[in-house]
């Protein structure tokens, strides 16, 4: 099973490099010059004009040219352009200038994989883990080299290497999930990492219907059935009708005794048990979408079980059926502390109409951490009048959205 996901993996240090957050800032010996430029550079890139971006890097290494992290920003930005071969000559100087950059080795490792040169990739990248090994993305993406090398069991090492470092890390178990059911044909082991997928992306509608696949491989198929139900249904939920036959049909071929079964039954309810804590969270956001109060037991348990982002729909459960904004925002806290950045835009929300502005306020600078794009949520969001009301508002919302 390939997602398609790897580029996005490998693009989004791409991104960060781009707008300067991985970026090294210039020596000490750099003139102010050469940092002015870098700065002027960077501007640039925010403006998306890559032709002067380009211009102020060659600016900045023939004023300062043992600053490796800039030949590093220039390779990437010569990669976006297409221009590889200057790409390539790039990232090797600045290897070569700064062989301890784990970023550097990272980033030429990323470019050799998008190139297919699969050997020099994974040669990189075990550089990269080696001067880093606290990176689960360097662990990824050295894990999807050495798959496409022909190494499934050593590529499964690696992604869970990535998994032991981050353990919400979805897209890492989603491949070790795939290489034992793609690639090992071991359906057993592929429904254990799926199960874990689950747990950290129970929104997914791609790891449920796998799940499916998996359990429908291993004979059990019963649960194959509940597995590709919840998936039709979540692509019922986001999907035109032509789409969802379009998945039913898809779904029939791994699952040829699939019979529909509604999102409540007693056969769903009796899969809510320890372990299977993403069916309570799957059960209760049906019921929240019937408006109905029995939804919070099913949260609660799915929460206390660990399943991401369902702390959060607790709290608004919590809010929505007994108006009870201090639980709420108890289980909102708790979906912040883990690292769900909705949970932190909810917690601020409970926190707001409490009047509880400098706590709203520190949610909102988690969220915004955590990637949360806050430019609209700040202007419409009727719960967050305390901080519109703040005399610093403005202030506050270039911070909370630069």
């Amino acid at each position: 099973m390939r997602a398609p996901m790897s580029r996005f993996i490998f693009g989004s240090v791409l991104s960060l490099l781009f707008f300067g957050c991985a970026s090294r800032k210039a020596p000490e010996s750099a003139t102010k010059k050469a940092e002015q430029k870098y700065a002027e550079a960077r501007l640039l890139l925010t403006k998306k004009d890559f032709t002067g971006a380009l211009k102020r890097y060659d600016e900045v290494i023939a004023l300062a040219p043992s600053f490796a992290g800039v030949r590093i920003n220039r390779a990437n930005l010569l990669w976006q352009l297409g221009r590889l071969l200057e790409a390539q000559r790039a990232f090797d100087e600045g290897i070569q200038l700064n062989s301890q950059d784990a970023e550097a080795w990272y980033n030429r490792g990323s470019f050799h994989y998008d190139q297919k040169q699969f050997r020099k990739s994974f040669e990189d990248l075990v550089v990269a883990t080696q001067l880093d090994p606290r990176d689960p993305e360097k662990w990824l993406n050295q894990g999807l080299a050495l798959r496409e090398l022909g190494k499934p069991r050593e590529a499964i090492l690696a992604f869970e290497r990535a998994l032991q470092l981050r353990p919400v890390f979805a897209y890492a178990a989603w491949q070790i999930g795939g290489s034992y059911l793609e690639t090992l044909r071991d359906g057993k082991r592929a429904v254990l990492a799926f199960f874990h997928l689950l747990k950290v992306a129970p929104n997914q509608v791609g790891a449920w219907a796998a799940t499916a696949r998996a359990l429908a491989e291993t004979g059990k198929k019963t649960e194959a059935n509940l597995y590709a139900n919840i998936a039709v249904q979540m692509k019922r939920e986001e999907s035109s009708d032509a789409d969802v036959q379009t998945f039913v049909a898809e779904t029939l071929k791994h699952v040829p005794w699939f019979k529909e079964i509604p999102p409540t039954s007693k056969a769903m309810e009796a899969h809510c048990v320890v372990g299977r804590e993403f069916f309570c969270y799957r059960i209760g956001r049906a019921l929240m979408e019937e408006k109905k109060p029995e939804a919070l037991p099913f949260l609660e348990k799915a929460c206390k079980g660990g399943v991401i982002y369902a702390c959060s729909d607790t709290g608004v459960a919590y809010r929505r059926f007994r108006n009870d904004l201090k639980i709420a925002e108890k289980f909102a806290s708790d979906a912040c502390e883990k690292t769900d950045a909705i949970g932190c835009f909810n917690a601020a929300c409970f926190s707001c109409v409490l009047r509880q502005d400098d706590k709203a306020l520190g949610y909102l600078i988690r969220a915004k951490n955590l990637g949360l794009d806050l430019s609209e949520r700040l202007l419409k969001d009727s719960d967050l009048d305390c901080i519109r009301e703040r005399p610093d508002f403005p202030q506050l919302r270039a911070a909370l959205t630069e």
